[in-house]
C-alpha cells in the first residue's frame, strides 16, 4: 500500500531502539532488509533493499555507481571492505580507465570507450585528478543516461571530448546544478459581464444567411427596427470607471496546480587543448585532427536547399465536355482526337439530362428537372458555404516523451561516476584558437565551448538515474511508484499495462500481526490528517494510480 510506512514511528525513535534492541537509531535502517515493493500480482524478481534513512514510507534500493543484476550486497558503510586501492573506481589513472573501457565494462560490449588520444592534447590531462574528468559524447541516435548495460545501448559513440573540472572554467557547483518545479496557475475572481444575445443565428445556430431568412419573416422584430434599436448591449456600470465594483475586504485570488512539471538544467563545458608533438607528430596535424573530431562531435555537414512548395486543400473538379482525356489531346495538339471526345461528351451530357429519352417531349422536360435540380444543389451549396460546414482538422502529432537527444555527458570518474546524463541536446559551441604560433606558424592553444541542455524535463524518477544510471530499481521505491512505467517499472496487466508481472507478491509481507495492525492504524490517522489539510488530495483515486499522486 502506497500511504503504508515500512515501520511505524516507534520503530524508529531512539527510545524505542535503545530499550528494546540496544541498537542506534541512524545505523538500523541499513542494517535492515527491506523487499523493494511491487504492485500485486508481479512476477519480476524480487529485489531487497534497506529501510531508507530519511523517509520511512520507501526502500532505498542502492546496486552501485554502475549498478549490478540487483542481488550483489552493496556496502552502505564506511570502511575498506571490498576495496583494492588499485582497481580504477580507486585509482582512475588514463592507462586503467582505457583497459577498463575495453575489457572491464561488461567486457567492452557497451557505448563506454576510451584511447589515449582523448587525454593526451587536452590542457589539464596530468594536472587534475581524473576523477574531475568530464566526458561529453555523441551518438547516432538519441541515448539515455544508461550506458553501460549493453543491453540497453551498445552502438559506440562517433566521438568523444574529455575537459576536467579545473574550478576555474569548469566548476563542480555549476555543472552538478538544477532546478525543480511543480507549475503552477493563478486564478482571480472578478465581475463578469454577461452579453444578452440579440437578432438570429450566431451561437444560437443559423449563421448569417439563415439569420437573414428569419429575421425577414418575424414581423414583430421588423416593426421593432423601424421604430428603433433596443438597449440590447447597453451597460449602466459603463461611465463609471473611478469605482470599485462589488466588496472591497476580501480574498480574490488563489493559486492552484497546472498542467507540467518543470525541471531547468544548463551545462556549459570548455574543452581546452594544447599544441604538442607526441610520437614525432607534427603538431599542427595533429592539431587539425582534433579540430575536425570537435565538429564531428558539436556540428553536422549539410547541403544547400533552396525551398519548396507545398500543396494544401483541394481545388474544385474540373469536370470539361470533352473530359479530362480530351483536354489532354488538345493540349498536345490532337485536334481529331479532341473533337471526337467533344461528340461523345456531348450525346453522355444529353443522355444524362434527358435520362436517355433523347429530344422527345418526355426528354426535353427531364432536362428541365435535371436543370432545375443542379440550380437547387449549387445554391444548397453556396448556402452552406455561407453558414458553415463541418471542417477537417490538422491536429499535430502526439508526443511520445522518447528519447531525441544524441549527447551524453559523464561527470567523475567514468567507472563509478557522480552524474551520467543522456537524452542531452547541443545548443551551440564556441570554438577559439589562441597563441603563441608553433614552427608552422599555426596557434598552438585551442578552446571550445558547448552549451548543453535536457531534451526533455526529467520527474523525479529520470532525476534520480542521473546518479544511478544503472541501479536497476528506483533508489526510493513504493508499490505506487510502479503504477507509472518510466526506465525500468514495468506495469502488469492487472494495472493495464503489458509487463510481465502476475506472481502475487504483497508488501510488508514479513512483518507481524502486531506491526501491520499499528502501521493500519497510523495509515488511517495520516490519510485523515491529508484529507482534511489538503482536500484536493480526497477526490478518490486517479485512474492507473494510487490515492495521493505526489
Amino acid at each position: 500500500m502506497a500511504g503504508t510506512p515500512n515501520r511505524g514511528r516507534d520503530y524508529r525513535s531512539y527510545e524505542y531502539l535503545s530499550a528494546v534492541t540496544g541498537k542506534t537509531p541512524i545505523k538500523r535502517p541499513y542494517e535492515s532488509d527491506s523487499e523493494v515493493q511491487y504492485p500485486e500480482g508481479s512476477t519480476a524478481d524480487k529485489k531487497v533493499g534497506k529501510e531508507a534513512l530519511f523517509n520511512r514510507y520507501n526502500t532505498f534500493f542502492y546496486s552501485g555507481a554502475y549498478g549490478s543484476a540487483g542481488a550483489q550486497a552493496t556496502n552502505y558503510f564506511v570502511n575498506d571492505k571490498g576495496w583494492d586501492p588499485m582497481l580504477v573506481e580507486r585509482n582512475p589513472t588514463a592507462s586503467k580507465i582505457i583497459n577498463w573501457s575495453r575489457n572491464g565494462a561488461n567486457e567492452g560490449k557497451n557505448c563506454i570507450e576510451y584511447a589515449w588520444e582523448d587525454f593526451l592534447w587536452c590542457k589539464n590531462y596530468g594536472k587534475v585528478p581524473n576523477n574531475f574528468m568530464v566526458t561529453l559524447r555523441r551518438f547516432g541516435s538519441p541515448i539515455n543516461d544508461n550506458i553501460i548495460n549493453p543491453e540497453m545501448n551498445n552502438t559506440p559513440d562517433i566521438g568523444r571530448l574529455v575537459t576536467y573540472m579545473d574550478g576555474e572554467s569548469n566548476k563542480l557547483d555549476e555543472l552538478m546544478k538544477f532546478k525543480v518545479k511543480l507549475n503552477w496557475k493563478e486564478f482571480k475572481s472578478e465581475i463578469q459581464t454577461v452579453q444578452a444575445s440579440s437578432g438570429y443565428g450566431g451561437n444560437g445556430g443559423g449563421g448569417n444567411l439563415l439569420g437573414k431568412i428569419l429575421g425577414a419573416t418575424d414581423t414583430a422584430g421588423s416593426n421593432q427596427a423601424r421604430k428603433g434599436t433596443n438597449n440590447d448591449g447597453f451597460d449602466p456600470y459603463s461611465n463609471q470607471t473611478n469605482k470599485t465594483l462589488g466588496p472591497i475586504n476580501v480574498i480574490d485570488k488563489m493559486m492552484v496546480r497546472d498542467r507540467g512539471l518543470i525541471f531547468e538544467q544548463s551545462i556549459k563545458l570548455v574543452f581546452e587543448y594544447e599544441m604538442r608533438s607526441i610520437d614525432g607528430v607534427d603538431g599542427k596535424i595533429a592539431f587539425l585532427d582534433l579540430l575536425m573530431n570537435v565538429l564531428a562531435v558539436t556540428y553536422n555537414r549539410g547541403d544547400f536547399w533552396g525551398g519548396a512548395i507545398r500543396h494544401v486543400g483541394g481545388a474544385r473538379t474540373s469536370n470539361p465536355i470533352a473530359g479530362q482525356d480530351g483536354m489532354a489531346m488538345l493540349a498536345s495538339g490532337d485536334f481529331g482526337g479532341f473533337l471526337g471526345k467533344l461528340a461523345d461528351g456531348f450525346s453522355s451530357r444529353l443522355n444524362e439530362l434527358t435520362g436517355g429519352a433523347g429530344l422527345s417531349l418526355e426528354g426535353l422536360g427531364n432536362a428541365m428537372k435535371s436543370v432545375g435540380g443542379n440550380i437547387m444543389s449549387r445554391g444548397a451549396g453556396a448556402a452552406m458555404d455561407k453558414m458553415g460546414r463541418p471542417q477537417a482538422q490538422a491536429t499535430m502529432a502526439l508526443l511520445t516523451g522518447d528519447d531525441t537527444g544524441e549527447w551524453h555527458i559523464t561527470i567523475g570518474n567514468p567507472a563509478r561516476p557522480m552524474l551520467a546524463m543522456g537524452n542531452m541536446i547541443l545548443e551551440e559551441t564556441e570554438i577559439q584558437f589562441f597563441g603563441p604560433l608553433s614552427v608552422d606558424d599555426f596557434p598552438t592553444k585551442m578552446k571550445v565551448s558547448c552549451s548543453l541542455k535536457p531534451a526533455r524535463p526529467r520527474d523525479r524518477d529520470d532525476i534520480q538515474m542521473m546518479f544511478a544510471p544503472n541501479n536497476q530499481e528506483r533508489l526510493y521505491s513504493t508499490a505506487m511508484d510502479y503504477i507509472k512505467k518510466t526506465y525500468y517499472g514495468q506495469v502488469g496487466p492487472n494495472l493495464g499495462g503489458q509487463g510481465d508481472q502476475t506472481e502475487k507478491q504483497k508488501p510488508g509481507s514479513g512483518l507481524s500481526e502486531q506491526e501491520k495492525e499499528r502501521m493500519k492504524k497510523e495509515s488511517e490517522t495520516f490519510s485523515n490528517y491529508v484529507d482534511t489539510r489538503f482536500p484536493n488530495h480526497a477526490q478518490g483515486p486517479v485512474s492507473n494510480t494510487g490515492k495521493y499522486t505526489t
